[in-house]
């Protein structure tokens, strides 16, 4: 076989290779089953839809949920306008060139204070949400809220399992 036609042969060899390699990763790409985290997304009544699915709350509860969330989110905003204004403001300090400790701590003490606020009414919100629960109801809740919860403080990286203060383990 000649150097030129041998060269041409794995060309076209690599180039079917490539493809090859195009077309499975598309396939795997679009038939991957959803994640679990896709599940439990931040998609619109996303809550709403585990509450009915997975706790059972019928018409009636989702209606006085829907009316908590509502208010949950109204006043929440402010909130988290607050602290994403206050870390803004706390990280352009990087930036003067000098800058008093007491200026530092003056500006992490306000967003300490404005996370306690969002944390003590996200307890609150909780509260009233498991307060709609029938007896029956609240193991199912209270898994799922130890769920939301592991996620919001942080994904689980500790052993949440072995929690001695969850009612349910």
């Amino acid at each position: 076989m000649k150097p030129n036609r041998k060269f041409k042969v794995l060309v076209g060899f690599i180039i079917m290779l490539v493809l090859i390699d195009v077309v499975l990763l598309v396939f795997f790409i679009l038939h991957s089953p959803p994640s679990k985290r896709d599940l439990h997304s931040h998609e619109p009544n996303s809550m709403a839809k585990v509450l009915e699915k997975e706790v059972g709350f019928n018409q009636s509860q989702l209606d006085q949920y829907a009316a908590l969330r509502s208010q949950q989110r109204s006043s929440g905003r402010p909130l988290f306008d607050s602290l994403r204004k206050s870390k803004e403001n706390f990280y352009k300090l990087l930036w003067q060139p000098q800058i008093s400790d007491s200026m530092i701590n003056s500006n992490a003490e306000k967003i300490a204070m404005t996370q306690q606020q969002l944390d003590l009414q996200m307890f609150h919100y909780f509260q009233q949400v498991r307060e709609l629960c029938t007896p029956q109801q609240l193991p199912l809740f209270d898994s799922v809220i130890k769920n939301t919860v592991v996620k919001m403080v942080g994904g689980g990286r500790g052993n949440s399992k072995n929690d001695k203060n969850s009612p349910h383990n």
